[in-house]
Formats: structure tokens, C-alpha cells, sequence
């Protein structure tokens, strides 16, 4: 179906969600802080990431901020439990397109990825589009 990443420290909470999605048919990857998530990413280029706020040497933030510079990038969903307003912002302005606060339950993550993977199919087939219909308006084509 779907390659998941997530970026968690807590080694049980990230094998938990990463069965729990296997388990539903999706690929997942488990990456335990945020330079490894980031290499991860790169290699596998998974279709959402589930990243932690609070990772060791890099912070989540910080990984929503590369990962937005992939040329598709994934759907990025922080969950953390130290959620507050701020946090909220800049982790939206950054590109994360839910916060959810610890604890989570399977259920309510697998809406939001079931969310997350559907806007991605609707962002790719826009692009097709565009891309196809500017390369028939091209001057080339002309």
C-alpha cells in the first residue's frame, strides 16, 4: 500500500505503531532520531512520516524543515508530548500537516494517515496534470 517512517526515540511506542501499520498492509521504517530519520527518508522516500518533537540531536522541527526540500515531499504528521501553541505554529508553518499530542491512540493516527495518504494521492495526480498540460502547451508543442 503505503511506506510509513517513524521517527521515534521511544523504541516500544515506534515498533507499536510501525506493527500496527504493517499489520493494515503499509511498509514501515523505524528511525530512533532525526539524522537517521532524515537518511531514511532520503533512501526509502516514504509516503508519510510520523516524526517526534523531541528527538536526540536534531528536533523534529528541524526534520520537517529537510524534509520539505525533497523534490515530492511526504506528508509529515508530529506526535509529541510536550505540545503547546507555539509549537503548533511553527511545526504547521513548517509543513507538518497535523500535531497530535501523546498519548495517541492507533485509531485516531490511522485517520490522520489514512488522511495524510490520500491528500499525497490527490497532491501527485494535480502534478501529473499540470506537468501534462504544460508540455502540451509548451512552445515545443506548438
Amino acid at each position: 500500500m503505503a511506506t510509513l517512517l517513524v521517527i521515534e526515540d521511544e523504541l516500544i511506542l515506534a515498533k507499536n505503531i510501525a506493527k500496527f501499520f504493517e499489520k493494515a498492509g503499509h511498509s514501515v521504517e523505524i528511525a530512533l532520531d532525526g539524522a537517521v530519520g532524515l537518511q531514511t527518508a532520503y533512501r526509502v522516500q516514504p509516503d508519510v512520516v510520523l516524526v517526534d518533537f523531541q528527538l536526540p540531536g536534531m528536533d523534529g522541527l528541524e526534520v520537517i524543515r529537510a524534509l520539505q526540500k525533497v523534490d515530492d515531499p511526504p506528508r509529515i504528521i508530529m506526535v509529541t508530548g510536550h505540545a503547546s501553541v507555539s509549537l503548533a505554529v511553527d511545526v504547521m508553518k513548517a509543513g507538518s500537516m497535523d500535531l497530535l499530542t501523546k498519548p495517541v491512540t492507533l485509531t485516531q493516527l490511522k485517520e490522520v494517515v489514512d488522511r495524510a495518504l490520500t491528500e499525497r494521492g490527490e497532491r501527485r495526480a494535480l502534478n501529473y496534470y499540470r506537468q501534462r498540460d504544460a508540455q502540451q502547451s509548451s512552445l515545443d508543442a506548438i
